[in-house]
């Protein structure tokens, strides 16, 4: 029987997020209106390319809305990167019986120099997890992620004995302390 789970989360914009995308409609609207009124020899193409550009800023601002999607298929995790809901770009896949340390982003050890992050989480900071390992391209690496319950335990099933061990023993400690 395949193990199998996906799930998707949406980053939470940012204020640079929203500046960059006020900032594309503004430029639109200005070079719309430039083209509109002070070019009127190409008057009735005008029209045509301010409509076009606020097209396009639409196009440009629309992509700035990601979205994370973590798929988990018998103990392999993928993780994509989903631009404006029509471009998707694999970030990582890995085994997670490499997976050398897991667990909440609080309790995470200090990276070694040289190790490549890769951030995939909500932005906002909770319920984020990091998963440590040597990939074989791009040597020491960490997965930052926001995982659902399911997929921790999907996730937990396949560590390593060493790691599993220690997740249980952090939540053990979590749970005791509340």
């Amino acid at each position: 029987m395949d193990n199998f789970h996906e799930y998707l989360v949406a980053k939470k914009s940012t204020g640079a997020d929203t500046a960059k995308k006020a900032g594309l409609y503004l430029a639109a609207v200005l070079i719309g209106l430039v083209l509109v009124l002070f070019l009127s020899v190409l008057f009735p193409i005008n029209f045509a390319l301010a409509g076009v550009l606020l097209y396009l800023a639409y196009y440009l601002a629309s992509g700035l809305d990601v979205e994370y999607e973590y798929t988990f298929t018998n103990g392999d995790i993928d993780i994509d990167k989903i631009m404006g809901k029509r471009n998707r770009k694999r970030l990582v896949t890995a085994s997670v019986r490499l997976f050398d340390a897991f667990g909440r982003i609080e309790d995470a050890p200090d990276l070694p120099a040289g190790t490549t992050i890769v951030k995939a989480s909500d932005n906002t900071g909770e319920g984020e997890y990091f998963a440590d390992f040597n990939h074989e391209k791009f040597g020491n690496m960490r997965i930052i992620f926001t995982p659902d319950e399911e997929m921790i335990e999907n996730i937990a099933h396949f560590l390593k004995g060493n790691v599993r061990a220690e997740l249980k023993r952090q939540d053990f400690l979590k749970k005791r302390d509340t």
